[in-house]
Parts: structure tokens; sequence; C-alpha cells
């Protein structure tokens, strides 16, 4: 009776009658070929014959490859020589659609660098071929291309994500990834805008200079777009969140909105999904916004699923439209420093919130951060006021102190000149 793994007993007899077969060992199977080389293979743990990728000189040397497999299986570091042999670009097309909780502009982001820098280069290698030589070359190529910082960076971290996943299969034993730095990009300059300047941009977008021959600017106004301005400069929603927003989830007499989803944009779709961490949060509107909402409102249909802010044609907003045909060109027309994101609008809701001495916690609810963390470190420069009253109050505690101290001392040294002048009168 054959062992589990081993081979048919009619393969054993066919083999047997084309070259030698040494002595059964503990692991694996090695035989002399006609040629007077000896081959190695093994059953792995899947049940499958796997060959050594060439052959031995002597049978000592086939015996000693198969020691380092058996313990390459015992450590639970043995790769797979199918795997190993797959290329990088078939690898990757696995990889892609197993890869199902990315949204979808993040795997438009990653099938970007992947067409653009990776695949060129390492799409016909195979898998155990790419080491950290070469992944350490691919980057410096890139960055001697001239590649900004921030897109050496992108491509290391796909990569470093595609060949993560390649060593959990067991395709590879590490990730040659791991460990190699790339230049960093600093952080994008803030624009904090003035309350005038939010409503001379909101005025801008409003009442647009009409372009000659008609198009997007063929309206004399936009009250839609200067309104969203105004909402977001006072609201901190991210740009998805804001052409998201649905009638039913503004509640004009509670005085606060709901943010509940975000849309993007992938392949020319428009994709509508939950907010960036997942969280629900109600954010205030300001009572001076309350009347403008209300009479926009009033305008729209009563179903609570209609969209607050729509597109000149009815539909929904795409961002990168309305960022071109609107927002851009009334940041010129308002003055506005060029640098000038829409995101600034978030921006500066934060730094109006500190500047008002919100707590740190306050500004993370209601920006929908996911930590604590997340909101110092992007706006912890902006709280002088917080590093401040640390200082007083501590200084305060201090001082207290002293001054009980000092009381306490003054009333020990009073006690005993009572006590001494009574040890007198006696």
């Amino acid at each position: 009776m054959s062992r589990p793994g081993s081979p048919p007993a009619s393969r054993q007899i066919s083999a047997t009658s084309e070259c030698e077969r040494s002595p059964r060992r503990r692991f694996g199977y090695v035989r002399r070929l006609k040629s007077g080389r000896w081959q190695a293979s093994y059953v792995d743990r899947a049940g499958r014959r796997q060959r050594a990728d060439g052959t031995f000189a002597t049978e000592v040397a086939a015996e000693k490859w198969l020691a380092s497999v058996e313990v390459d299986l015992e450590r639970g570091e043995w790769i797979d020589p199918a795997l190993r042999r797959q290329t990088f670009a078939d690898f990757v097309t696995w990889w892609l659609a197993s890869t199902i909780h990315l949204a979808p502009t993040t795997k438009d982001n990653y099938e970007s660098v992947l067409r653009v820098h990776l695949l060129p280069v390492l799409g016909p290698m195979w898998l155990g071929d790419i080491t950290t030589v070469v992944v350490r070359d691919l980057l410096a190529c890139i960055h001697e291309l001239g590649r900004k910082p921030k897109t050496i960076v992108n491509v290391r971290n796909v990569l470093s994500a595609i060949l993560s996943t390649a060593a959990a299969v067991g395709a590879i034993r590490a990730n040659p990834v791991h460990g190699i730095e790339v230049p960093r990009d600093g952080p994008t300059e803030m624009v904090f805008l003035e309350p005038e300047q939010i409503l001379a941009l909101a005025h801008a977008i409003t009442y647009p200079e009409i372009r000659r021959g008609g198009g997007e600017h063929r309206r004399e106004s936009y009250p839609q777009y200067g309104l969203a301005v105004e909402l977001d400069a006072t609201t901190g929603l991210r740009a998805g969140e804001l052409w998201a927003l649905r009638r039913g989830r503004i509640h004009l007499a509670a005085g606060e909105l709901e943010v509940l989803e975000s849309v993007s944009e992938s392949h020319g779709k428009l994709v509508y999904k939950p907010t960036k961490n997942y969280q629900r949060r109600r954010v205030p509107i300001i009572p001076s916004l309350r009347t403008k909402l209300a009479e926009h409102l009033a305008g729209l249909p009563d179903d609570p699923d209609t969209l607050v802010f729509t597109a000149p044609d009815g539909g929904p907003v795409r961002h990168v439209n309305y960022y071109a045909r609107h927002f851009r060109p009334a940041v010129r027309a308002a003055g506005l420093p060029e640098r000038t994101r829409f995101h600034d609008a978030r921006h500066t809701y934060a730094a109006l919130l500190i500047g008002e001495g919100a707590h740190p916690r306050a500004v993370m609810e209601r920006m929908g951060h996911s930590s604590i963390t997340t909101t110092l470190n992007v706006y912890g420069h902006l709280f002088p006021r917080i590093h401040d009253e640390l200082t007083n109050n501590l200084d305060a505690t201090l001082r207290e102190a002293e001054a009980a101290r000092a009381q306490m001392a003054a009333g020990a040294e009073s006690m005993g000149k009572v006590i001494s002048l009574r040890r007198r009168k006696r």
C-alpha cells in the first residue's frame, strides 16, 4: 500500500523501467535519469507533485536540495514553485480581482500606478525574481525621471501591498519592498480664508463672468453654488459629502444636518458610498444659513432622497466639472490666493472653530476624523490657546500649592508663639 501523496503504482513501474530509482527516503524522491543526472521531487501539503527546477549532477546534491525544502516546510517558509514562476502581470490580475475592500477611487489610483509605472517594467518578470535590488532600481529610475515624491511614495505603497499578498499566499518568502525608504513630500500648504473671503468666493461663484459662446456659464447666476460654498465653509463637509447631501438629512428645526454618505467618480460613473471613516455624524448649521437653506429647499421636490445640490442640467454634481468650470474661475475673480483649493473651505471651518476656542474633541467630531490624533496632526499648530491655557493652569496650581504651604507655615509659627506665652504665664 502506497503512502499518501505517493504516485500511482503504474507511474512507479513506468518510472523504474526508464531509469534507476534510489531507495525510499523519509521525504521526497530522487531518481537517476538516462542522462546520468539526478532529479528530485516531493509531494507538497496540497498533494501536488513538485519537482526541482533543474537536475543535479549527483544524488547527494539532489538530497541536499530536498533537505532544504523539508526545512522550509517545517518552518512555514516554503515557496510554491508554481506561484513563484507566475509573472507579476498574471499575479496582479488575480490580486486586483480578489482585493474587494478598495474604494472605487482607490482602485482607480492603483490601476493607474500599475499601468504607468509597474507593469511596463515588472509585468513579464517572475514573482520570485523581483528582489529588493530590482525594486530599489525601479524607484531610483522613477526618481531620476523627475517624478514628485508623492508619486514615488504611491508607487512604493502599491507595489508593497501587492507583494505583501504574494508573501502571504506563499509565492515569495518575504516582501522585497519592506524597509525601502523613499523621499517624502512635505505637507500641502493650507489656505485659511477670512469670513470676508468666504463671502467674496460665494458671490463670485453665484455671479460668474459670462463666457462668450455660452456653455456652462451661459446663465447669469448660480445661487445654489454660492450657497454650497457658504455651507461647506461653515460645516467642514468633504466635497463628496457635500454633493451627496440629500434633502431628508437636513433638519432645519433642529439646526443641523446628517452626514451619512459620500460620492466619488470612477471610470466616468458616480459611486455613492459611506463616508471616509464609515462614521455617521451630525453637524450644526449656523442660524444665518438656515433661512437661505429653507428658501433653496422650497424649490426642490419633497422626496427625502432628492440631492440638495445638482448640476445645471439637474443631474448630480460631478466635482471635477464643478471645480474646473466654477470654483477655479471664482477663486481668481475673488482675488484669492491661486493655490486655494476646494478642500481649503474645510480647513477654514476647522480654523474658525479653533479660533473660537473649540476643544480638539469637538473639532474632531464635527470634522468626522477617525481619532483626535488625526485632528491634532492636521490642526495642532492652530491650538496655541490650549497650550497657553495648560501653562497658565499649571502655574496657577503651583502658586496655590505655594500659598497653602506658606499659610500652613505661618499658622504653625503663630501657634508656637501662643504656646510659648502660655508657658511663661504659668
